[in-house]
């Protein structure tokens, strides 16, 4: 069943609430984030205790960070919640969340890294479609680049309801041989996605197209996460593997993971396996639409895209 999107586009004056479910900010980077927004027309919202400055780990507390998440995603007046960074803490939240009875009105949910705990609950749990993108820390502090911030502007105003992803490449011989799928995107941290297997938000991939992105994993805890996803059999029913960023500080460490851990495991897999998708801890970190109707379509003998719509998504 095909329906109209669960989220409308934003106008000047919407109201963005701004939420730290995992790590926090200076208070000084907040207000560069409160000025981007404002820049934007938009109305930033968030707590006056969105931070705890005495927190060790995550932003505030497990249950003061979901106080203030559950009250973004109840609020009325709002369309969008934008979380604030990535860091840890996500999935400790997942309990309280499973507690709380779907909202009525669906919100559209940005954020990626340490976020993709709250992705695979929305998509899975309460059916949204969210975006996987940059943090407004990053927006704030300049580390999008000028062309990504603007993509992300024109989706979110409704200007483009059209992605395309060109330059992917194949890796094995599965993913030279296809010509065209045509299935929803789900995925985001290597490290999150399999730290999440054997518990009730396990990230479920069957039937449609899974990506990874990690930063600062070295080639042999790449291969470790890999193979013990392979020997759980969460790639059964995967319809293709695609690539994001693996960034390292050290590029010889960089290539080593895709010399090494990535390599084996296109080889040791069926599935079809894809890399240069411009998402992730890379310098071009674009919106990447999560379960969304997307296409991944040949475009040359060794090039192919991954196309998304914004109009619609399948229930």
């Amino acid at each position: 069943m095909i329906k109209r999107t669960d989220w409308s586009p934003l106008e000047p004056g919407d109201v963005v609430d701004v939420v730290a479910p995992a790590s926090g900010a200076y208070r000084q980077e907040i207000k560069k984030i409160q000025q981007l927004l404002e820049s934007w027309g938009l109305e930033p919202r968030l707590d006056p205790q969105i931070v705890d400055p005495k927190a060790p780990l995550m932003a505030h507390s497990d249950e003061e960070r979901f106080r203030q998440l559950r009250q973004a995603l109840l609020a009325s007046d709002s369309k969008v919640i934008w979380s604030l960074r990535g860091g840890y803490g996500s999935l400790r939240l997942l309990p309280l969340l499973a507690k709380m009875k779907r909202p009525k009105r669906p919100k559209l949910f940005l954020g990626y890294s340490d976020i993709t705990s709250l992705h695979s609950f929305f998509g899975q749990s309460w059916g949204w479609s969210t975006w996987h993108a940059p943090g407004l820390e990053s927006l704030s502090q300049r580390h999008v680049q000028s062309r990504v911030q603007k993509e992300i502007k024109e989706l979110l105003f409704g200007l483009k309801r059209q992605m395309d992803f060109l330059g992917l490449k194949p890796m094995n011989s599965k993913a030279r041989a296809l010509k065209r799928i045509q299935a929803p995107v789900v995925g985001g941290n290597m490290a999150v996605i399999q730290s999440s297997l054997g518990t009730p938000w396990a990230l479920r991939a069957q039937g449609k197209i899974l990506f990874f992105e990690d930063i600062g994993e070295k080639a042999h805890r790449v291969d470790r996460m890999l193979t013990q996803m392979s020997q759980a059999g969460f790639f059964s029913g995967v319809r293709a593997v695609l690539f994001g960023g693996l960034s390292l500080s050290d590029s010889r460490g960089e290539k080593l993971i895709w010399k090494t851990a990535i390599q084996d495991f296109t080889q040791a897999n069926k599935v079809a396996v894809f890399r240069g998708l411009e998402v992730g801890h890379v310098s071009v970190n674009r919106p990447l639409p999560l379960n969304t109707p997307a296409q991944l379509l040949q475009m040359g003998k060794q090039n192919f895209a991954l196309r998304l719509s914004l109009k619609e998504r399948r229930s």
